[in-house]
């Protein structure tokens, strides 16, 4: 045998170099400013020559370079989203909702997760904005002052989103969470339970969910009930497990609960799941209401009584809000509310 290479005509070998526009422009037989209008303004040429320029780039693997037109038009076609947790449904739903509205005006997303830290959203926000994002979307209005600062003196647009505010950065779009928890509070009470408890998230997640706490009591009061008495455990974390534990933790201390509210849907499945493993009937036993209304809300059984969120509403209206700013629209009003639903299911 010989160290010679057995293959030396490798046609796949990646070529060196990055391909450049003028490559383009010599296969299709046009100059580089035709292939740079055709891509930046397909309208503006000719079918014969944009269908050119179009084989031309599929052969040779083109990728024209967005950001050097970002410079000239100003506007980067990029918008930030920060979440708090990329994997709930919900936001799944407002990113969807983004994306199909957004993708056929060339608008791309940009996504960070905060993991419910307004510091790191701080880091995320000065990160995005030092990428020229044309627009930023914040969960909550919960933010540092550096983080308020930066955004209030950058010509970019602001969407805070799911919770609203009277007072927005600079335009809000969800619904009122504390409206929402009232409703599910008043429900339960019509239902007939008067010894509900809560599991809420650890405190460090407060700030996000605090207006559906507060919403939920203000609902027990209206509905002529005393509160809820005591009767709330922190879960340990944010997951399934973590709703179960807290639910059989409650029942242990307060085996007079009759019903629980779930600041989410993922509590209220960990709930019903150790109702199960411990032969606690649902909802004869206790009852068990949610907030969110997780794809596998309905499927459980029993079927999951939450709050709908319209994510993919939301998503879409966020969209519609940047694209109508970003065209140089003055929008006058600030806060959508786009609503939410009381799901009434087997649970509850």
């Amino acid at each position: 045998m010989t160290g010679k290479n057995k293959n030396p005509k490798n046609t796949t070998r990646r070529k060196s170099g990055r391909v450049r526009i003028e490559d383009v422009a010599r296969l299709a037989g046009v100059g580089a400013m035709t292939v740079s209008r055709a891509i930046n303004n397909p309208q503006a040429v000719s079918d014969a020559k944009r269908k050119a320029i179009e084989a031309a780039i599929l052969e040779t693997g083109y990728v024209p370079n967005l950001m050097a037109g970002s410079l000239a038009s100003n506007r980067s076609k990029i918008i930030a989203v920060l979440a708090p947790l990329i994997k709930t449904s919900t936001f799944s739903d407002i990113l969807q909702g983004m994306s199909d509205t957004l993708e056929d005006e060339g608008y791309q997303l940009l996504i960070g997760s905060t993991s419910y830290s307004i510091e790191r959203e701080e880091r995320l926000v000065r990160a995005f904005l030092s990428r020229r994002a044309d627009g930023i979307v914040l969960t909550g209005f919960a933010h540092t002052q550096n983080t308020r600062k930066m955004l209030e003196g950058a010509d970019v647009a602001v969407v805070e989103t799911l919770e609203l505010t009277d007072a927005p950065i600079d335009m809000a779009v969800g619904c009122s969470t504390f409206r929402a928890a009232a409703d599910m509070a008043r429900h339960m009470a019509d239902k007939g339970y008067r010894k509900i408890g809560l599991i809420t998230p650890p405190k460090a997640f407060d700030a996000r969910v605090d207006p559906r706490l507060k919403g939920f009591v203000e609902g027990l009061k209206e509905a002529g009930l005393p509160g809820i008495e005591g009767r709330q455990v922190e879960a340990g974390e944010l997951s399934i497990d973590a709703g179960g534990r807290a639910l059989e933790q409650l029942l242990a201390q307060h085996p007079e609960t009759q019903a629980v509210f779930c600041s989410a849907d993922m509590f209220a499945i960990g709930a019903t799941l150790a109702c199960s493993r411990n032969d606690w009937a649902v909802p004869q036993r206790v009852a068990i209401a949610g907030f969110g209304d997780t794809d596998i809300a309905s499927q459980l059984h029993p079927s999951l009584t939450t709050i709908r969120l319209k994510g993919y509403e939301i998503g879409s209206t966020i969209a519609n809000l940047f694209l109508r700013k970003l065209s140089g629209e003055d929008i006058a009003q600030s806060v959508w509310d786009v609503g939410y639903e009381l799901i009434q299911r087997e649970s509850v």
